[in-house]
């Protein structure tokens, strides 16, 4: 299992190249050998993956246009937790 610094790196390494973690440009940017760059990259959580997503999505677009991306995801979030808590209610019924 890497540890937080590796991942810190890999997820650096991945905004700075500006492309999927599959391309073996930051393979080789990171220095690091296959084994490692994908143990690293599958350790890597969804939640930052999804920062990163986020991340990206911020530097291309203005601040008033983010807010609807950031409001639609919270909205979703909310749907989904009502929906699991009322599925959960059906089948204990």
């Amino acid at each position: 299992m890497p540890d937080q610094e590796r991942l810190d790196d890999f997820l650096e390494a991945l905004e700075k190249a500006g492309s999927p973690a599959r391309n073996p440009a930051l393979r080789e940017a990171l220095g690091w050998d296959d084994p490692l760059y994908e143990e690293v990259k599958a350790e890597l959580g969804f939640e930052a993956k999804l920062w990163l997503t986020a991340d990206k999505l911020r530097n291309n677009m203005d601040a008033a246009e983010y807010k609807h991306v950031v409001l639609g995801l919270i909205f979703l979030k909310y749907i989904a937790g009502s929906f699991e808590e009322h599925r959960a209610k059906l089948l204990a019924a």
